[in-house]
């Protein structure tokens, strides 16, 4: 399974083998307005306050979540599952030039890591996922969708200091 990027603008698409899965699709060059379309339901991201601290996950109208950054520089997932209960992921940066992501949740288990596929020709950032037994309460290619977005921020927050 992997993320790969699909344009210059930062649009991305969840892949299994040779299938693609959903992309998420940004409205316009540096823009955080980002949606997709996935099993008959529209998702889409957006910044929730003036500042772009926040960003919330709406899903078909209704806000599921949100992803933000904690004092530590990590990016925090709140999600809702379909029972109302909460859960929350954090997700840190590792490394330099082989940059990668490492997902955790409440409990501190390591739920995915991302590694960077960095290709001198691109742009943007592929990302190679590895799984673990700790599987979130989500649909996988839709928190994939989720931790992509994540990564972007991240990677744009790190270049802009």
């Amino acid at each position: 399974m992997k993320i790969q990027a699909s344009s210059v603008r930062g649009n991305f698409k969840v892949v299994n083998g040779n299938w693609e899965i959903l992309e998420l699709k940004y409205e316009k060059w540096f823009s955080t307005k980002a949606s997709a379309r996935y099993r008959s339901q529209d998702i889409r991201i957006q910044a929730k306050d003036f500042w772009g601290s926040k960003y919330m996950i709406l899903k078909n109208k209704k806000e599921i979540g949100e992803i933000s950054f904690n004092w530590k520089g990590h990016v925090v997932i709140k999600l809702t599952d379909t029972d109302g209960v909460d859960h929350e992921y954090v997700m840190k940066g590792k490394g330099m030039w082989k940059l990668r992501f490492e997902i955790f949740d409440e409990n501190e288990d390591l739920v995915l890591s991302m590694f960077s596929i960095n290709k001198w020709n691109k742009l943007n950032l592929d990302y190679r996922i590895e799984k673990t037994e700790h599987e979130p309460p989500f649909d996988e290619h839709e928190f994939l969708l989720y931790c992509g977005y994540a990564a972007n921020l991240y990677v744009a927050r790190m270049g802009a200091s």
